[in-house]
């Protein structure tokens, strides 16, 4: 369940910053086809170190 959870958040992020125009997104240093690579990149340094499976301290 938790890999589903985490699949879940990714995609919505990725929607998200789809969602964009080009002018923003070089606002804040992305280009387009990056995006899927800095949401995963993300998600991976938010995630729990110490092995918990826990989703309770993460936020939306």
């Amino acid at each position: 369940m938790r890999s589903a959870v985490l699949g879940w958040k990714r995609q919505r992020t990725i929607a998200a910053l789809q969602e964009l125009d080009d002018y923003v997104l070089r606002d804040i240093g992305l280009h387009r086809d990056e995006i899927p690579l800095i949401v995963k990149r993300m998600q991976a340094e938010t995630l729990p170190r110490n092995g918990s499976t826990s989703l309770k301290h993460q936020h939306a």
